[in-house]
């Protein structure tokens, strides 16, 4: 965690097959004007895959644990993809701890339950390098693709680096999750 002690809290959740560090350049640009925290999702960067499936419910959780572990009582919440996902059923589940939501590149229901679950076996078969390069066009922009390839390089490695139980499990909490009904109250 970054910033003034005395500062409000912006809990950031990544998105799959990322970690913390995909928010290094808001955490820059906040420039210690608030207290950041940025957290790897179950089964990510330096977290443990637990076995299984994995839910929103279990990363919304995880979410709080983190908060509980750490005494803040709320934060402002920004998340990313599953991160946004996360946010959204946390903000449902314990809405006395959530100040606000900034969901990016996220939805209730993301994509079809059987593109995960072709992704899901892609991975099984051939591991995460399978996919790792495969994701980027649904991050980047054709143009951003050729000119920071360098950049782009980094991410492929990010995505190929987590594990593969921890990327299928939060796969499947998105391929399982429908948060319009949360969404709709």
């Amino acid at each position: 965690m970054t910033g003034p002690s005395n500062a409000p809290v912006v809990l950031f959740a990544n998105s799959i097959g990322t970690n913390f560090h995909i928010w290094d350049e808001q955490v820059k640009a906040l420039g210690g004007r608030i207290r950041t925290l940025r957290y790897d999702m179950r089964g990510h960067g330096l977290t443990d895959a637990t076995p299984g499936a994995y839910s929103m419910d279990m990363l919304a959780d995880d979410a709080v644990c983190l908060l509980d572990a750490l005494g803040i009582d709320q934060a402002h919440v920004c998340g990313l993809s599953i991160g946004g996902m996360m946010a959204q059923r946390l903000a449902v589940k314990k809405p006395d701890r959530v100040l606000s939501l900034v969901l990016a590149g996220t939805a209730s229901v993301i994509d079809p339950p059987e593109i995960w679950q072709s992704r899901i076996e892609a991975i099984r078969t051939g591991g995460m390098a399978s996919i790792a390069a495969g994701v980027m066009p649904s991050w980047f922009t054709s143009a951003f693709l050729e000119r920071e390839t360098e950049r782009v390089r980094g991410y492929v490695n990010m995505v190929a680096r987590t594990s593969d139980a921890g990327y299928i499990g939060c796969a499947m909490a998105i391929r399982d999750a429908d948060l319009r009904s949360d969404c709709a109250r």
